[in-house]
């Protein structure tokens, strides 16, 4: 039935990123700032070169009152210098503080520091992320330094360098692998013209290395994440171009299965476009919940509140078509159900208020095709099959197409589906 491509959109959406990155830098990016190729080389992690040794004591120095270090001159001294601020006895606390006087905070997500005991030693671990002021692009050059205590002493643990042209996005430590040791989750992030997008990875310590959980392609567009119930839960309200269409704020949960952390479920927010809503009760109606689809379907024709998108058409062509289409999909349903009154309901509906030269009659056309083709002979399927070889379905399809390449793609069998008697 209903196409929906998910996995082709986001291959568009990227191999779109990288032919823009290649050009002029976009209109959507500051002038100073040159969006690069989204090229993904494998990222630098840097572990300390052995385990800690379990009997040695791990305790860190006492707080007090040091000075903020001075920027190093180069960003790969950037780890060390934040590792003697706290091993001299720098708060913790105050990590943004000095990022922020590097000018080297400006995380993606605002969230810089993190703390939780990775190591399972009883102190918590520093987790910190920051950028390279300068750096000519966007997202900015990052890393990623996780600190741990020894002897009084901080030491660096783990660093992290992603792959060029993505930053980091810190999102959090608890247990997400459900063996009682808080995980580290993080997201990376590469940016192209009109969108940017969130991968997600859940690291868990081993004793010498981090091993990660993530199963499956975790890539969002524009994503925030939260941790909740020992669940990840991502929101994105889409992609940023405007040819993608109108898109709706969707929320993803991601959860441990016995193996790794992965995808489990996905919500939709509220529909806000008339054309949403439309897509509500075909959703509904190729599951056969005929319930949900007319109740979706009378929304379409009823609900004042509902907005245009306005982009190939204008409101009142937009309104026209939708409301028809509703009226079409409710004679179906009517059809389908034996409703026969409520069917002739919207049948007549459809002949009295789209007449020849406005928009949405091409759909009263296909209607009165399919009406008589049923009186003739009695069957759903035939009177479809009439539907679906007409001319007019195809300027149909023409509008049902128009919203984006966010948005499903129809072909003939969607409007009229019931093929198969």
């Amino acid at each position: 039935m209903l196409r929906t491509y998910g996995p082709l959109l986001i291959c568009v959406a990227l191999c779109s990123v990288l032919i823009s990155a290649c050009s002029a830098p976009p209109t959507d990016i500051p002038a100073q700032i040159v969006t690069r190729k989204s090229t993904v080389i494998a990222a630098t992690a840097t572990p300390i070169p052995t385990p800690l040794p379990s009997a040695t004591p791990f305790s860190c120095p006492a707080v007090r009152d040091v000075p903020f270090p001075s920027r190093p001159l180069d960003f790969s001294l950037y780890a060390g210098t934040l590792q003697d601020y706290l091993s001299d006895g720098g708060n913790p606390d105050t990590l943004m503080q000095v990022l922020d006087s590097w000018e080297a905070g400006q995380s993606l997500d605002n969230k810089g520091v993190l703390r939780g005991d990775l190591t399972a030693d009883g102190t918590p671990e520093i987790i910190i992320s920051y950028t390279d002021p300068n750096s000519e692009f966007y997202p900015p050059d990052g890393q990623m330094a996780i600190y741990t205590c020894q002897d009084g002493r901080v030491r660096t643990l783990y660093t992290y360098t992603p792959g060029e042209w993505m930053g980091l996005s810190l999102v959090g430590v608890e247990d997400l692998t459900a063996d009682g040791m808080p995980d580290l989750a993080f997201a990376e992030v590469s940016c192209g013209a009109n969108t940017c997008w969130y991968t997600l990875h859940i690291w868990s310590w081993n004793g010498a290395d981090f091993t990660e959980y993530i199963g499956g392609d975790f890539t969002l567009p524009y994503a925030t994440f939260l941790i909740e119930d020992g669940q990840v839960l991502a929101n994105s309200a889409g992609m940023g171009s405007v040819g993608a269409g109108p898109q709706r704020p969707y929320t993803e949960t991601w959860s441990w299965n016995g193996s790794v952390v992965t995808y489990t479920t996905s919500e939709l927010g509220p529909a806000v476009y008339r054309y949403h809503t439309f897509q509500d009760g075909d959703t509904a109606l190729f599951a056969d919940d005929y319930d949900d689809a007319y109740w979706a379907y009378l929304n379409v024709l009823n609900d004042d509140t509902l907005e245009s998108w306005e982009s190939f058409y204008d409101d009142k062509e937009e309104y026209r078509w939708l409301t028809a289409l509703a009226h079409w999909r409710l004679v179906l349903l009517g059809m389908k159900l034996e409703n026969y009154p409520d069917a002739e309901s919207h049948y007549q509906r459809l002949q009295e208020d789209f007449p020849p030269n406005t928009p949405g009659h091409t759909v009263a056309v296909i209607a009165k095709r399919f009406w008589e083709r049923y009186i003739e002979v009695g069957n759903i399927a035939y009177g479809c099959q009439d539907v679906v070889e007409m001319f007019e379905t195809q300027q149909i399809l023409e509008f049902l197409n128009s919203y984006g390449y966010a948005n499903p793609i129809y072909v003939e069998e969607d409007i009229c589906p019931y093929l198969v008697p």
